[in-house]
């Protein structure tokens, strides 16, 4: 029996061994040879090409009510509409890069709708509209594990993650969203970490709209249209810490920058900017803008700023800014 979950919690490997150990597993595969995993009979469910959305979706809702897991064998999937994870304790699971879920259309390609400890992981997602989406109405995600997952929005947000808690994204790639790589809105206790972010038309990860005491670390950053890290709207106690940004405001040079702290008229309150390494590519105008005076007692200590920005390496119109030292300009 799983111990529930309480406030606060994070996903943990004990966590993740012991869901495994309770949780059956229902495979989903595609036809065609010779890779013997694309076989039907490897599969519960077997796509042929067409909608295969459908049979993912039935696999889930055919899972027990204590959940479990669904495992997307290799080939490529073809999806003309929305994945719907909609209950608790899933794992939807793929074979790595091998795994290629491809959308034809503009909606979210997979969606998570009121779900605690849901896991993702181990998969190659393209789509048109945001790739993997919590934004849904009155929709929140709790408690779940983004890993392993390569994903790119020809037209949105690779991730638009709204009203997540207690979660984590971690070690996944965009490369060439058309907006944000991940963006995260109304979002609490969330930890990014170890994501490779290039090329997005927007900004690489984004932060608004009242979201608290998250964590970037570990990102590497690159080429992205607007700022590298962006945060604005009333984001209080993020840690911005170890991450790499190189030659962000693509879409307008000199213009935007590699870590833009923003509030937009909304106070902006006991942020940490530390261990980071940025450079300008010839394009970002600073390597740290704390935009306003409302943005208020930001932690700037650590960073590598050589050359951080056309303009210069920190830019400070906030209060109360503390400098414990080591950054170096």
């Amino acid at each position: 029996m799983m111990e529930p979950w309480k406030p606060g919690d994070r996903i943990t490997a004990e966590r993740l061994n012991q869901m495994m150990r309770v949780s059956p597993t229902l495979v989903v595969g595609t036809k065609g040879k010779p890779n013997p995993s694309k076989r039907p009979f490897m599969a519960d469910y077997v796509c042929d090409g067409r909608a295969d959305e459908q049979e993912i979706m039935a696999a889930i809702d055919d899972l027990p009510e204590t959940g479990g897991r669904v495992l997307i064998m290799e080939g490529k999937y073809h999806l003309y509409d929305t994945i719907r994870v909609g209950r608790s304790n899933v794992i939807l699971e793929g074979l790595g890069a091998g795994t290629f879920l491809y959308a034809y259309h503009s909606k979210p390609t997979i969606l998570l709708l009121q779900v605690e400890n849901v896991v993702l992981r181990n998969f190659r997602v393209h789509g048109y509209g945001d790739v993997i989406t919590s934004r849904f109405w009155e929709s929140y995600l709790r408690h779940a594990l983004v890993e392993n997952l390569q994903v790119k929005s020809m037209e949105n947000h690779g991730m638009n993650l709204e009203r997540m808690f207690d979660s984590q994204v971690r070690n996944c790639r965009d490369e060439g969203s058309a907006k944000c790589g991940i963006r995260m809105a109304v979002a609490e206790r969330n930890v990014i970490a170890g994501c490779r972010i290039v090329g997005c038309g927007w900004s690489g990860v984004a932060g608004q709209d009242e979201s608290h005491d998250n964590q970037i670390v570990g990102n590497y950053v690159v080429d992205c249209g607007w700022h590298g890290i962006h945060l604005r709207l009333g984001c209080d106690r993020w840690q911005i810490h170890g991450n790499y940004i190189w030659g962000c405001s693509r879409a307008e040079p000199d213009t935007y920058s590699g870590i833009t702290i923003e509030g937009v008229g909304v106070f902006m309150d006991d942020n940490s900017i530390q261990f980071n390494v940025i450079r300008h590519g010839n394009r970002q105008k600073y390597g740290v803008l704390l935009a306003e005076s409302k943005v208020q007692r930001t932690i700037v200590a650590n960073n590598d700023l050589y050359s951080s920005g056309l303009s210069g390496a920190i830019q400070d119109n906030g209060t109360g800014t503390v400098y414990l030292g080591g950054n170096k300009t």
